[in-house]
């Protein structure tokens, strides 16, 4: 498909995923969907289907998000140590290593506080089990 200057500046989305998470697997959770935006964060945003051919205007910014996958075994029983390892390289927050992987860490040292991380992980995996 031409998308060059000639083609009026009309392209298709670049993402799949945008209506259906990649689902876990063996306890994983879902990944969210993928899109694609035209002009983000300004007042011109709008959002495209994965279907279709747009319009562009000169200058326009699209961002495409893949979606990635699901994730693959219950995620509070990682390896804390990898969890922490995340959230030192800037890949997981602080936040996220509690909330997502029951991983509860000094915010000021992000050492493990393992008593906490076994109770947080414990009751993670009470609830998926109920």
């Amino acid at each position: 498909m031409n998308t060059g200057p000639d083609a009026g500046g009309a392209r298709p989305p670049f993402a799949e995923q945008q209506r259906v998470e990649p689902v876990g697997q063996v306890g994983g959770k879902a990944r969210g969907r993928g899109g694609t935006v035209v002009n983000p964060g300004t007042p011109g945003e709008r959002v495209l289907h994965s279907k279709g051919i747009y319009r562009l205007s000169p200058g326009d910014i699209v961002s495409g998000m893949t979606s990635g996958s699901g994730g693959y075994g219950p995620p509070w029983e990682r390896d804390p140590a990898v969890v922490q390892a995340d959230v030192k390289d800037g890949i997981v927050s602080l936040e996220g290593a509690r909330r997502d992987y029951g991983v509860a860490l000094d915010p000021e040292t992000l050492r493990i506080w393992e008593t906490e991380t076994r109770a947080v992980s414990a009751a993670m995996a009470a609830a998926s089990a109920s």
